[in-house]
């Protein structure tokens, strides 16, 4: 039973830290507006180049979770590092 009155405050922790995300993009909104309206760019070749930036940017943290994998087993001779030289 206390297992789930924390699990509820943890969900109200959620819903605040979710609020101060968008309070912290609230900043930034108008200098993105900015920026859209001065390339004269719409709103749907925005979103476009958001999802494409967005994906960019998930292709690399999954790359260096793999690089950080590769690293916690030592470099060993079965990771893909060490198969392609590419030790720094």
């Amino acid at each position: 039973m206390l297992r789930l009155a924390r699990l509820q405050r943890l969900y109200k922790l959620l819903r605040i830290a979710r609020v101060i995300k968008l309070l912290k993009f609230s900043k930034y909104a108008d200098r993105y507006e900015q920026i859209v309206n001065s390339f004269a760019i719409t709103k749907q070749t925005s979103r476009v180049v958001f999802i494409g930036v967005l994906s960019l940017f998930a292709m690399h943290l999954f790359s260096c979770f793999y690089f950080l994998s590769a690293k916690m087993h030592g470099f060993t001779e079965n990771t893909w590092v060490f198969q392609t030289e590419n030790i720094d």
